[in-house]
């Protein structure tokens, strides 16, 4: 009887670790953001970032205004480096909603390109977030500009 609850005890023991210790590995390392393009609004015109290296980074949306149920382009590019956008993320500000990843794809050299379509949603003016993840330097990066559109 002790013995089986000395293994009960144990089982229970191994369980617990093995649940913190997932928990605790899978805790996601923190992304470093490249600061705000100052005085920029992608719906007003392209956002430039500068990047650790001292590289510029532009990102466009068109057409402008930004329509809603209709394509939207997505333009990176970079005028040098050793950088590589991975994806861009669309999120609403002003209201939750259905997850938008843009894929962003080689199309010459130092640019990328990728469309997407943007919901109508209840909200006369929608506030967005588009947070464009990048490699450069060994390391990933990420750059948040916002835009709005208007129903």
């Amino acid at each position: 009887m002790r013995r089986s609850l000395l293994s009960l005890g144990g089982v229970l023991l191994l369980g617990l670790a093995g649940f913190f210790g997932a928990r605790y590995l899978s805790v996601p390392e923190e992304v470093p953001r490249i600061g705000p393009a100052l005085a920029c609004h992608l719906s007003d015109g392209p956002c430039r970032h500068a990047l650790p290296d001292g590289a510029v980074l532009t990102l466009t949306l068109t057409p402008r205004p930004v329509p809603l149920m209709q394509p939207v382009r997505v333009v990176v590019t970079i005028d040098r480096g050793d950088w590589r956008p991975l994806a861009g993320d669309i999120t609403g500000l002003n209201m939750t909603m259905a997850p938008n990843r843009v894929r962003l794809k080689p199309a010459a050299p130092g640019r990328w390109e990728g469309e997407t379509i943007l919901p109508v949603c209840s909200q006369r003016q929608m506030h967005w977030q588009f947070a464009l993840r990048l490699e450069g330097g060994g390391r990933s990066w990420r750059i948040l500009d916002d835009f709005h559109t208007r129903r």
